[in-house]
């Protein structure tokens, strides 16, 4: 009986992701994943409380997959946290910016230290703007998905702390409250790898360590060309704009989800798009 009603879940849930609603669904938000083959991806992360979407920060591609990719699993009866790699005292800002209609909302959305700095990276790219967008508009239409930032506040200035275990105990204090049947966490891979991340000199623990209970899906989502927008260089002569992506080019499966096997593998899945494209701040097209 609990597969069948899996199935029936899963099966409502492409439907509706896919665009090709009738009759009674006709009012539900149809969550489009454009090109890529998620079905297998979806079908896992029905049984999970927290899935873990690792991704290389700075394209448009991604967002707007996970975009879909949340509106999807909330389809399915499930009450959604989205958590962001982002400090946990700018949360307050995308709720001001959902809850008022103002015309300069934008305007004062990027007067924030954090979206409106000089010098970003990808985390607060139009791509992710628009993924903010993009739920305001779901949670408006019925959909019961919130945002969070899960990093370390910025205000007041605290000492450093390990990062990796500060944001996992904060996806486990959000799942504890019950409020949530499933946190999606969006991150840079380094993060949400199974195990430890390799930094040459020393091993570190990811979130996973962290999360209790420890039942997770992770999921790389990498590229297998194109271009991302980042700031690199030395310190005296940094180049911010679209770099071109490194990737794994032994992986001949794109837009669709792979099961990685074996434990040395860094994570349980992945989906290799085809091709993505860099994503500019945010702040330079509202911030004028």
């Amino acid at each position: 009986m609990k597969n069948k009603s899996r199935r029936i879940a899963i099966a409502i849930g492409i439907v509706l992701a896919l665009g090709i609603v009738q009759g009674s669904f006709a009012k539900a938000p149809a969550c489009d994943l454009g090109d890529i083959n998620a079905e297998g991806v979806i079908e896992k992360a029905l049984d999970y409380p927290y899935v873990l979407l690792g991704e290389g920060h700075g394209t448009r591609e991604v967002p707007k997959f996970v975009g879909a990719f949340v509106c999807v699993m909330a389809q399915n009866n499930k009450r959604i946290l989205l958590a962001l790699e982002m400090p946990a005292d700018f949360t307050k800002d995308i709720t001001d910016y959902w809850a008022t209609s103002s015309l300069d909302r934008e305007k004062t959305f990027f007067e924030s230290l954090y979206w409106g700095r000089v010098r970003p990276d990808g985390r607060t790219s139009l791509a992710m703007f628009e993924l903010i967008q993009y739920v305001g508009e779901l949670r408006a239409q019925g959909l019961k998905i919130d945002i969070i930032g899960v990093e370390q506040e910025w205000y007041p200035r605290k000492p450093r702390s390990n990062k990796n275990k500060y944001m996992g105990e904060q996806l486990t204090k959000a799942y504890g409250t019950r409020k949530y049947d499933q946190v999606i966490f969006l991150s840079g891979s380094a993060h949400t790898r199974i195990e430890y991340v390799d930094t040459g000199y020393r091993k570190l623990k990811t979130v996973t360590a962290y999360l209790n209970p420890h039942v997770f899906l992770s999921v790389k989502l990498s590229a297998k060309e194109g271009t991302s927008w980042s700031c690199q260089g030395p310190r005296d002569n940094i180049v911010c704009g679209g770099h071109k992506r490194t990737s794994d080019q032994s992986q001949k499966h794109t837009n669709i989800y792979i099961e990685r096997e074996g434990k040395n593998n860094g994570f349980h899945g992945e989906i290799m798009f085809k091709k993505v494209t860099a994503s500019e701040p945010a702040y330079l097209k509202y911030k004028k």
